[in-house]
């Protein structure tokens, strides 16, 4: 199981960078713009839904690990 969620986990980091990466770009050229806002406030958006998922993976991991290694 944990090496499909880790398997789960890159594939999710490889998307989210890639459409980080067009975001990127979509920034640069709407910089000054209305829509440069939008796809900032999308990119902002983005980064912290993959941190909160990493951070949920972590706590997850840890919890397990205090489950399987308690000595009874």
């Amino acid at each position: 199981m944990k090496k499909k969620i880790d398997l789960y986990l890159i594939y999710l980091y490889y998307v989210l960078e890639a459409c980080l990466y067009i975001g990127y770009r979509l920034w640069i050229i709407y910089g000054g713009t209305e829509k440069g806002d939008t796809v900032y406030t999308f990119l902002v958006i983005l980064v912290n839904f993959y941190s909160t998922v990493c951070l949920l993976y972590i706590i997850l991991l840890a919890y397990m690990r205090k489950k399987n290694f308690q000595l009874i």
